[in-house]
């Protein structure tokens, strides 16, 4: 398992490297009862707490479960090496620019995040490197979603019903939807394995007995390309149609186009 037990600070980076501008303390601990302060110059008597396996930001996410899965052995971690902050302005100015190597991935995070978290319409959050100068590691882009039975075919039905109980099943359960989802492009295909890093973190996220709403499914629209896929499956997500051919047939989209991505999903009540 992996602990920490430090307060770490985001400092905004300029041309001249950084000020002393306090931006965020962050602390880990062991057990119960631990409290982490800041005793830095700049956050001196800012004291974060931190107790019963909970973590607190000052600034950012708030307060986050601790969830203390095994992440990795080699490389970074996000448990022991970063922090996870709500994605704003203010993170984006504090680290260096952010790309995954998808431009249309790059210019949501850049551009069009910020306004999809004040419509609410969806929140992004960065796991940001605690070291200077500040990297953002990864982001992900979360909202509402369900999935509606009438949508699907009987046998894609019944192969997402199976582990539900007959009295339980229903037209509709509810998910949370990966609206977006990029590594930076210098973590990427590291023994670090941040992928899979996230993805662990999500699915606990939501399976975490302080997840405010019930929750049954992960659910993405994903990239119908063959590396974007195979870290899906990789991950245990299936597609909810079985094949491209009935998923073309239930978006109305001809079987001679091109099926752009493909909805896919994860029970979270699966081992």
């Amino acid at each position: 398992m992996l602990y920490g037990n430090k307060v770490v600070h985001l400092h905004k980076i300029n041309d001249y490297g950084y000020n002393n501008q306090e931006y965020s303390g962050f602390g880990r601990c062991y057990g119960r009862g631990f409290r982490a302060q800041c005793r830095e110059e700049c956050c001196k008597g800012n004291s974060t707490a931190v107790c019963d396996g909970q973590e607190t930001a000052t600034k950012g996410i708030g307060k986050i479960p601790f969830i203390p899965i095994q992440l990795t052995v080699d490389g970074i971690s996000l448990y022991d090496d970063c922090v996870m902050l709500a994605y704003n302005k203010e993170v984006r100015e504090k680290c260096l620019p952010f790309t995954c190597g998808e431009d249309d991935l790059d210019d949501f995070f850049l551009h069009d995040a910020d306004l999809y978290a004040d419509e609410l319409l969806g929140k992004t959050y960065c796991w940001v490197t605690t070291e200077f100068p500040h990297r953002i590691v990864a982001l992900f882009t979360l909202a509402n979603d369900s999935i509606k039975t009438k949508l699907i075919s009987s046998n894609d039905k019944n192969r997402l019903q199976r582990n539900i109980v007959n009295p339980k099943r229903g037209r509709s359960y509810p998910a949370v939807l990966i609206g977006r989802l990029g590594v930076n492009r210098e973590y990427q295909g590291t023994p670090s394995h941040v992928g899979q890093q996230l993805m662990a973190f999500i699915k606990d996220w939501f399976r975490h007995e302080d997840n405010k709403t019930g929750c049954r499914f992960i659910v993405v629209d994903a990239y119908n390309e063959e590396r974007v896929l195979k870290y899906y499956d990789k991950n245990g997500f299936l597609p909810l149609y079985k094949t491209e051919e009935i998923e073309k047939q239930y978006y109305d989209i001809p079987q001679d186009a091109p099926l752009k991505t493909r909805l896919l999903y994860f029970d979270l009540k699966k081992d």
